[in-house]
């Protein structure tokens, strides 16, 4: 589901990113950092796999969020 999302947004000249949340335990500088993980992290893992960011900007963008909700009929 997620890359036909986000195929869908990027056809439609909508800019994706990868979230900056999700499993933080995959870095590759935490090679160099003492830490302890605490409990589970299944809602970090579904975060990492399954989403995605739509950038914001400070200047009015109502138009092209409803761009993004038409595309998905909201």
């Amino acid at each position: 589901k997620r890359k036909k999302i986000i195929d869908l947004l990027k056809r439609n000249d909508v800019e994706v990113r990868p979230i900056v949340t999700g499993n933080f335990l995959k870095q590759p500088a935490l090679k160099y950092i003492n830490y302890r993980v605490s409990g589970k992290i299944e809602a970090a893992q579904y975060i990492d796999q399954n989403g995605i960011y739509i950038g914001n900007h400070p200047i009015n963008i109502k138009n092209k969020l409803k761009k993004i909700a038409d595309l998905f009929s909201l």
